[in-house]
């Protein structure tokens, strides 16, 4: 193996959603013995920088479910796929009742837009006015829709994809939870789009990529990357697709476990 990659939220961070230390530690011993490691997330290239308390244990993360890379050892974002607030504005005039809210990421921030949540939380600006936040917001990577119940998720997600030709529509959802959201993605970003997209410039093969994941958007990486890992706590979908399941979970530090007898170190 060359190249390891790794979902954060259900498989490095456990579930109070905090990265352990001897996952640092691990990474950076990984690292040092010359393995690439990949941070592949849904979350925002500047969540995910925080999750890992800011060091250096990778070498790239690939953000907002593939519509970035960014290569943390040179500072700078290598590939970047974005929606135009065009776009944008079009989504977020779907919203009704049954929304909890929509995120939109952009430049590595979240922007909420809900009539429904009346603070701001955890550093995140909440808009209720659409044109207030699109004239707020830079560049767009990804949209994310969450909603009442897990029917309102379906009913939208059928409609999206009937409707929106040019975008990648995926139904989320996490191992430790049961609500499903829905992620909006310029058109051929994905998670496995883009780890392909990085082993074509550092040159290394298919075969040589390992992916461990837990959730629904990680499924497509799990089966395609040369060899996928589930979490034991992963959703079954994504275990089905997989070629290895781990036997500790991601509270388990279960990566660990597992690299430690794979790779023999």
């Amino acid at each position: 193996m060359q190249m390891l990659v790794f979902d954060l939220d259900g498989t490095l961070l456990d579930n109070d959603r905090n990265m352990r230390s001897e996952n640092i530690d691990y990474l950076n011993k990984l690292k040092n013995k010359g393995y690439i490691n990949v941070i592949a997330t849904g979350r925002t290239i500047s969540s995910a920088y925080n999750k890992l308390n800011n060091c250096g244990c990778a070498n790239y993360i690939i953000s907002d479910t593939g519509a970035n890379i960014y290569d943390l050892d040179k500072n700078e974002i290598i590939y970047k796929k974005t929606i135009s607030k065009n776009i944008a504005s079009h989504i977020l005039d779907l919203y009704n009742d049954n929304f909890r809210y929509i995120d939109i990421c952009s430049n590595g921030k979240y922007y909420t837009y809900s009539l429904f949540l009346e603070e701001d939380s955890a550093g995140v600006k909440t808009y209720k006015d659409k044109n207030n936040l699109l004239d707020n917001i830079g560049e767009i990577n990804h949209i994310a829709m969450a909603f009442k119940n897990n029917d309102c998720t379906i009913e939208m997600y059928n409609y999206l994809t009937a409707n929106y030709k040019d975008f990648e529509f995926f139904i989320m959802q996490d191992s430790f939870e049961n609500s499903k959201t829905i992620e909006i993605l310029p058109k051929g970003v994905s998670k496995y789009n883009s780890i392909n997209e990085l082993a074509n410039y550092l040159n290394i093969s298919n075969d040589e990529i390992m992916a461990f994941g837990d959730g629904l958007n990680d499924v497509e990486m799990i089966e395609k990357c040369g060899i996928g890992v589930a979490m034991a706590n992963a959703l079954v979908k994504v275990k089905e697709k997989a070629n290895y399941v781990t036997s500790k979970s991601n509270e388990e530090l279960g990566v660990i476990d597992f690299l430690e007898d794979y790779l023999n170190n």
